[in-house]
């Protein structure tokens, strides 16, 4: 007989760059004892439910996420997430932790784990009605943080470089490597990663800046790049990540990923590219960037 599935399950995250999740300064000061707590919940919930979205589909997600007149599925505690200031000094990012999030972030309230190790645990519990197949529940769950901890982010503002987290452990058994491998990314979005073991210092602007210069010059529609790489008031569906340090080895990794969803009704975008096509463009360009940017050199770890 097979154990009976959890309704509480405890998932450590570890905190590669800082997270952002809004309100917490603001939230502190009207309610100082619970509601910055609240801000990190509802941050991070928003943006398990984009990816989910994204993954599952509207169905599938409202049923995890609840809709108008019905609950979440699940209920999501946060500990061990401390508040700490950007440009302060964070033992895994050594110098990144200043110039390299820019003057519109110094001084800045963000959320960072153990100030050792950067970890901090997600506790998710169950419904206790109304979940006719746990074991799928969280299976999806666990499928979506581990397909955010490698290809996207958690939080707000990744596109500035926040929200690089890890799974630094297995997740349980139950749920079991096979069930996870089937969640796989929509086919309009990309992620890769790259590693160095040299010392990445203001890699993310420059990288940025050529990546702009490089997809300008290639034929892509202007109207195409704005939605790249946004402008004031635009969110920019290009997002790449500041360097974070991997513990295993040491080594710095940098990751790059784009979501392209202009429009879901049309086929090709505001030019004459496919989707397909632009995002193909902006996976070659980050590569080519890359592989020829100054300082150390990059490998491929994960396309």
């Amino acid at each position: 007989m097979s154990d009976p599935v959890p309704y509480s399950l405890a998932i450590t995250l570890r905190t590669l760059t800082p997270i952002w999740t809004g309100g917490i300064e603001q939230s502190r000061d009207l309610a100082p004892r619970d509601s910055t707590m609240k801000a990190k919940e509802s941050g991070i919930v928003g943006s398990m439910r984009f990816w989910a979205r994204q993954l599952f589909g509207d169905g599938e997600t409202n049923k995890l996420f609840g809709v108008t007149d019905e609950a979440r599925s699940f209920r999501i505690r946060v500990s061990g997430l401390s508040e700490v200031e950007v440009d302060k000094y964070m033992p895994l990012l050594e110098k990144y932790a200043g110039a390299a999030y820019g003057r519109d972030y110094q001084g800045k309230k963000v959320l960072w784990g153990n100030k050792e190790s950067g970890d901090f645990s997600l506790i998710l519990d169950l419904r206790s009605s109304g979940i006719v197949e746990p074991k799928k529940t969280w299976d999806k769950l666990c499928g979506l943080l581990t397909f955010m901890a490698r290809s996207a982010g958690l939080g707000a503002k990744t596109q500035h470089g926040f929200g690089q987290f890890s799974v630094p452990n297995d997740l349980p058994s139950l749920f079991g490597t096979a069930s996870l491998s089937t969640v796989s990314p929509p086919s309009n979005f990309f992620s890769t990663i790259y590693e160095t073991s040299g010392q990445p210092d203001g890699l993310r602007s420059t990288i940025k800046s050529a990546l702009n210069t490089r997809l300008s010059t290639s034929g892509i529609d202007k109207r195409d790049l704005i939605s790249l790489f946004g402008k004031l008031g635009w969110t920019p569906r290009v997002h790449i990540s500041h360097p974070f340090k991997i513990a295993a080895n040491g080594n710095s990794r940098i990751k790059c990923w784009c979501f392209i969803d202009f429009d879901p009704k049309t086929t090709t975008v505001n030019g004459n590219l496919s989707k397909e096509q632009l995002l193909a463009g902006v996976n070659n360009a980050f590569d080519a960037c890359m592989q020829t940017a100054e300082g150390p050199a990059w490998t491929l770890v994960a396309p």
